[in-house]
């Protein structure tokens, strides 16, 4: 059995409360719809004045920071199935050709661009380069009688970074952690918990915590004593009306 991750996070809001509810659901992330928790005290205060710990069960998340291969494949998997190809193409290898400097040569590179017009990405459509940029194995060609000419085919994510397969899963399958079974997901410093039973609200030393930062907060923004003295007696009872 796999021992239960607990880690200790931060929520902010405009109110207090003990337990989350649909309404504190997001999904405005690549992590998916979710009950959204940071480790970062100064992110969560960025939502609210009301900074609340949670115990938050991460056993079973999908930790983007720290992949396996296992499921690094399983993410590409995922998104092969759903991206287009056009937007794929851009991920793989480079793709060469010499051409020969003359009618033949030009007729193939028309064909090349045929080829290749359907992409917007530039780096996939097929265009002669320069020498500068030819690869090591091309470097003897002879400019005067021939060219090179490079583009990208085909669907692949082989050269595709953490960070482009995230906004690949943003824009095409945004519920891809919780299709894969996994009970949320956390990146940098973001978590999101699919589950409301998996965060636990801290009590112990929250308060005097979110007294403080609160407070100081609170006062930055040019508040009066009557305020601070208000915002003081709902931070010391969240629940307080």
């Amino acid at each position: 059995m796999k021992n239960k991750e607990i880690r200790r996070l931060y929520h902010g809001s405009d109110v207090y409360f003990d337990v989350f509810d649909r309404s504190g659901v997001r999904s405005t992330s690549a992590l998916g719809q979710g009950y959204y928790t940071t480790p970062t005290l100064s992110k969560a205060q960025q939502y609210g004045d009301c900074v609340m710990e949670f115990d938050v069960d991460v056993t079973d998340f999908l930790d983007w920071d720290n992949m396996t291969e296992k499921q690094l494949e399983s993410i590409k998997s995922v998104l092969l199935q759903n991206v287009p190809v056009a937007e794929l193409e851009r991920f793989n290898d480079f793709l060469y050709e010499v051409l020969p400097l003359n009618k033949d040569g030009l007729v193939r590179l028309e064909e090349l661009q045929r080829l290749t017009s359907h992409s917007d990405f530039d780096v996939v459509k097929a265009k002669m380069i320069p020498k500068s940029e030819y690869p090591t194995e091309f470097r003897g060609l002879n400019s005067r009688t021939h060219g090179l000419v490079r583009w990208k085919q085909g669907g692949s994510l082989e050269g595709a970074t953490i960070e482009n397969l995230l906004n690949l899963t943003q824009t095409y399958v945004p519920e891809l952690a919780r299709h894969l079974g996994y009970k949320g997901a956390m990146y940098g410093n973001e978590v999101a918990a699919y589950d409301p039973s998996l965060l636990t609200r801290v009590y112990e030393d929250d308060r005097s915590h979110s007294l403080t930062d609160s407070l100081l907060h609170f006062i930055d923004r040019g508040a009066n004593a009557d305020q601070i003295h208000e915002k003081k007696r709902r931070t010391m009872d969240p629940r307080s009306p």
